[in-house]
């Protein structure tokens, strides 16, 4: 008896700890993939509540989703490197329009490095709702090759 309480008890500790979240340092010189980032405790909150992420400059990498760029819209899609679920819109400032789209062009589905302010908002979903996030760029040397 005693064993199945402690085999109980180890697979509890194992669970609680393997959903817990990183908190990654935004400060840092490292690119964070999309996974983790989304993943992060940083980016942990329910619809109507900002995210710690949120309103500050983070560095990101992953790979150009060619087939969701909207130079007229000013935006495009990134998707993580190794999970496609993950993918985050990359807004641009209007300035910097055509230097941005030359290298998003030039880039292809290479991976990149972006950095940028992020910004949350509250997604419907059909049963639900869920805090997502935006990166706005506003200089195109903050857009490169990995």
């Amino acid at each position: 008896m005693k064993k199945n309480i402690l085999l109980l008890i180890l697979c509890f500790v194992t669970i609680i700890s393997s959903c817990s979240k990183d908190l990654l340092d935004l400060s840092s010189a490292e690119h964070f993939d999309l996974k983790t980032f989304l993943n992060s405790e940083n980016c942990d909150t329910d619809c109507g509540s900002e995210a710690n992420c949120e309103g500050k400059i983070v560095k990101l990498q992953g790979i150009i989703d060619e087939s969701n760029v909207n130079k007229e819209s000013n935006y495009f899609r990134l998707v993580d490197q190794n999970d496609s679920e993950y993918n985050m819109q990359i807004d641009v400032k209007e300035s910097i329009n055509l230097e941005v789209f030359d290298k998003v062009t030039e880039f292809g589905s290479k991976l990149i490095t972006i950095e940028g302010l992020i910004k949350g908002f509250d997604a419907s979903t059909n049963f639900s709702c869920e805090r997502m996030f935006n990166l706005t760029i506003d200089d195109s040397d903050n857009l490169k090759l990995k």
